[in-house]
């Protein structure tokens, strides 16, 4: 799914990837894709949540 993100091959989204097995460096994303590993903080995730949203309200989708 990220490589037809970044291909342009779907709706602009974006990803946010949780995982206990890899790393930020072992996987592939397209931008602006974030990767968070286990354990995480969930105010993390949030934090990122409300910036995405925060820049589609300013257009900068």
């Amino acid at each position: 799914m990220s490589g037809s993100v970044r291909e342009g091959e779907w709706l602009p989204i974006e990803i946010i990837l949780t995982a206990a097995f890899f790393t930020r460096e072992s996987v592939h994303l397209a931008e602006p894709a974030k990767f968070y590993s286990k354990p995480m903080e969930h105010g993390e995730i949030v934090k990122a949540m409300q910036r995405r949203i925060e820049r589609q309200d300013a257009g900068l989708t």
